[in-house]
């Protein structure tokens, strides 16, 4: 017999036990989002400190060093771009196993 549980602003008829599986993949999904953030933000920061940098060398007239920084900026804005993309495809991977192993023990 399904129980009643909240949904967004109705009550939705499920089982309560699939309910408890569909709450622990939504809420590892918000988890693994968080941690994606908090990842990016790191590195868009320390990216960011670098790009500061960049101004000091153009208004020294530095334009060697500063094409050299701008070079690498975007060697390594692409590369975390890059990291990101496959760290998160990993990431739901490892959650849609989860769930399907979930699954096959009920």
């Amino acid at each position: 017999m399904a129980e009643m549980v909240a949904g967004s602003g109705a009550l939705v008829g499920m089982p309560i036990r699939r309910g408890r599986v569909d709450i622990d993949r939504l809420t590892a999904r918000i988890r693994l989002l968080l941690e994606e953030a908090a990842h990016q933000g790191a590195v868009a920061l320390q990216l960011m400190v670098q790009a500061r940098d960049a101004y000091g060398l153009a208004d020294d007239g530095r334009d060697e060093a500063l094409a050299g920084l701008m070079r690498d900026l975007e060697r390594r804005l692409a590369a975390a771009e890059r990291e990101a993309r496959q760290r998160l495809r990993r990431s739901r991977l490892v959650i849609a196993a989860r769930g399907r192993a979930r699954s096959t023990r009920s």
